[in-house]
């Protein structure tokens, strides 16, 4: 990506998703996802928290791809409609 790029990109990061991500859902699915990883933290040995913990990261890897995928084809999208 060219610097304007992304720096329109980490602005979207920033503050585009804000009202998206600021509802009541949003939050409850983030304290379900805490709730369930300190479970799983304690049923797992050590080994395998570390395991599943390399596994988040390679999926949030994953999404921040996609969604710099889906950033750069709407850019692109907006571009040919001008």
């Amino acid at each position: 990506m060219t610097d304007l790029m992304q720096l329109l990109y980490q602005y979207t990061l920033e503050t585009g998703f804000t009202c998206r991500l600021n509802t009541r859902e949003y939050r409850d699915l983030g304290g379900l996802i805490d709730r369930l990883a300190a479970q799983l933290q304690q049923k797992l040995g050590s080994d395998t928290w570390d395991t599943l913990r390399k596994y988040q990261d390679a999926l949030a890897e994953q999404r921040d791809a996609e969604l710099e995928a889906l950033f750069l084809a709407a850019l692109d999208t907006a571009k040919a409609l001008r």
